[in-house]
């Protein structure tokens, strides 16, 4: 598995958000993690995948398409198809009023 060059910034509550791209070769998975109290979108752009997330439904993913995570989910991705699994995420802080 390859990352690209992180972009990262701060919101107006000084919240640190951050953004990356990511690749996972046919069969492989980015292993069980969590964004604690950040919620993530992945958006993927080649390939096809499955996105675990814990105490919930499987949720295959291909192409084209935005998984989200909610914040202080464990969840794994796991490239099921036989090319290459190209995606980008994008975590921000929640913000609690």
């Amino acid at each position: 598995m390859r990352a690209a060059t992180a972009v990262v910034e701060r919101d107006a509550a000084n919240q640190r958000n951050a953004g990356r791209g990511g690749e996972a070769e046919a069969g492989e998975s980015v292993g069980w993690h969590s964004t604690t109290e950040h919620e993530e979108a992945l958006v993927v752009l080649r390939g096809k995948g499955t996105v675990k997330i814990e105490g919930k439904a499987d949720v295959p993913v291909h192409e084209n398409m935005l998984a989200y995570i909610p914040p202080a989910t464990k969840h794994n991705v796991t490239n099921t198809g036989t090319e290459l699994l190209e995606y980008v995420w994008v975590v921000a802080a929640i913000t609690r009023h």
